[in-house]
């Protein structure tokens, strides 16, 4: 059993665990503009960006991370990634699918961070989050292209991945 996995299953027995809020809700209250969700990266994208709540992740990495610092300061354990579209499916609506893997990854770093910035000795973890797409995935449009069935598992290659536990992290389980 992983350092992870342990000092979670420890966590629920002594215990009740918070987990976050309504990422898109609190990002709808910024009043973000277009420009937020374009960033220099995608200035030149042809497709509006406007409603890619994932893509904050590369282009306003601030605001993800100020609402992950505001929900662990409202006393939340758990801590999601704002991953909750970062699927090809998803973005596929956006023309960003190439980016998945960067969308995963840079919000799974910021959702650690932002528990490994605390100075409380409170024991915090972060889940990935995946949300439904505009596709069904049980009953694949391709059933004879396993490519096809492969998206879902591109998406959760870098959320199953966890860094390893930062030293806080590490003498908090122990």
């Amino acid at each position: 059993m992983s350092e992870i996995r342990k000092a979670f299953s420890a966590a629920v027995t002594e215990r009740i665990l918070v987990i976050d809020g309504a990422m898109g809700t609190e990002i709808q209250s910024r009043n973000l503009s277009p420009d937020d969700f374009r960033g220099d990266r995608f200035a030149q994208h042809p497709i509006d960006l406007t409603g890619n709540n994932d893509i904050l992740a590369l282009t306003r990495p601030d605001v993800i991370g100020d609402i992950h610092r505001s929900y662990i300061a409202a006393g939340a354990h758990i801590i999601c990634t704002n991953t909750f579209n970062s699927t090809r499916i998803a973005q596929a609506d956006y023309g960003t699918e190439h980016i998945v893997r960067d969308l995963n990854f840079e919000a799974a770093r910021l959702a650690r961070t932002a528990v490994d910035s605390t100075s409380d000795d409170t024991m915090r973890f972060v889940a990935g989050a995946v949300g439904p797409t505009n596709q069904t995935l049980s009953m694949s449009p391709r059933v004879e292209d396993p490519g096809y069935r492969m998206h879902l598992g591109a998406t959760t290659h870098h959320l199953l991945r966890p860094p390893p536990l930062s030293a806080k992290m590490q003498r908090l389980a122990s």
